[in-house]
């Protein structure tokens, strides 16, 4: 692993997320990057949560913009329901890290914190009876840090990102969520900044073995953002492979830091296919990748790709190139 999570909101729906509470919703009036963000308004219990492979270090990053002047919590890592760290706003403005929720604190930021602007925070948190860290940067500039205790309990790993609001408390906007492992040769470290962008189908490529709902343009029935329940494809029978062209990245883009293949959809029942095996094409050669698991109802599959499986680091130019596809698995 390396890149273990990307949050963007750019399929127009919170697919992403693990849990959310009725306050969570996509946005597309006020974002970082690309259409969408995910917004989140204040409410009694108002919460966004992405769970994660446990560990006990990580890198992360997430766009953040709020509307009001506010004091409190609004993000913490957590493993289960037990606070381990969290990032607040004081009574002046400026970021905290403290111990728990809201709890003992580290360290404080340097940087005032005004309303209507995104805010680029990166965290570096190291859980750890001694030799613990807590980093906070903001918009690539170093804010804080700690060094020591940060573990404030007997919990040895954080498994899950939780932001929250609460009844009198901030309207907050959050994209380009990105937690990096310490593991693997690649995204190891600070994000630094990374964008998130969406590529939709373009174009059927040159296998259709899928069944459509409609019509004869496969591409056609799974390019809606968000995704339709209306019009889709349908594997009847094991290892049947449809291959779609994508769209190019934005055209500010300068480098590709990993590749994510999407999916939404769902097993119709425990009878095959039941599984996928997603597919990207690069240079004509087809990888494909290790079988998924389906819901019973309708979701987000994802592969996270740090890495060319046909060698190196991500271009642009080869992004651009990209044929990605899915088969149908028992």
């Amino acid at each position: 692993m390396a890149i273990v999570a990307m949050i963007s909101g750019e399929w127009n729906n919170l697919a992403e997320l693990t849990a959310y509470s009725v306050q969570a919703s996509p946005n597309s009036t006020k974002k970082r990057t690309g259409n969408y963000s995910i917004r989140l308004d204040g409410g009694s219990f108002a919460f966004m949560q992405k769970t994660i492979p446990a560990l006990n270090e990580a890198y992360l990053q997430y766009g953040w913009l709020t509307t009001n002047n506010w004091s409190g919590a609004t993000f913490g890592l957590r493993s289960g329901g037990t606070w381990l760290v969290s990032i607040s706003r004081n009574a002046s403005g400026f970021l905290e890290i403290r111990s728990g929720q809201g709890g003992t604190l580290l360290a404080t930021g340097i940087t005032p914190i005004t309303t209507d602007r995104w805010y680029l925070v990166e965290l570096h948190f190291k859980l750890a009876d001694s030799g613990g860290i807590a980093e906070l940067r903001i918009d690539g500039n170093l804010e804080c840090t700690f060094t020591g205790d940060t573990k404030p309990g007997s919990e040895t790993t954080f498994d899950n990102l939780y932001w929250i609001s609460w009844a009198s408390g901030p309207q907050c906007y959050y994209d380009d969520v990105v937690v990096n492992d310490i593991s693997g040769p690649v995204n190891n470290s600070y994000p630094g900044g990374v964008k998130l962008a969406l590529l939709k189908p373009t174009a059927d490529g040159a296998t259709k073995e899928w069944t459509p709902s409609s019509g004869s343009d496969h591409y056609a029935l799974v390019d809606e953002v968000p995704p339709s329940g209306t019009d889709y494809l349908r594997a009847t029978a094991n290892d049947l492979v449809d291959l779609f062209g994508l769209e190019d990245l934005p055209p500010e883009a300068q480098s590709v830091k990993a590749v994510a293949l999407d999916f939404h959809g769902l097993k119709g029942s425990t009878v095959a296919p039941s599984r996928i095996t997603q597919i990207v094409n690069v240079g004509e050669v087809d990888y494909v990748q290790a079988d998924q698991d389906l819901p019973l109802a309708e979701g987000l599959v994802r592969k996270i790709m740090d890495e060319n499986p046909a060698g190196g680091n991500w271009t642009v130019a080869v992004v651009n190139g990209l044929i990605s596809g899915v088969k149908s698995r028992p």
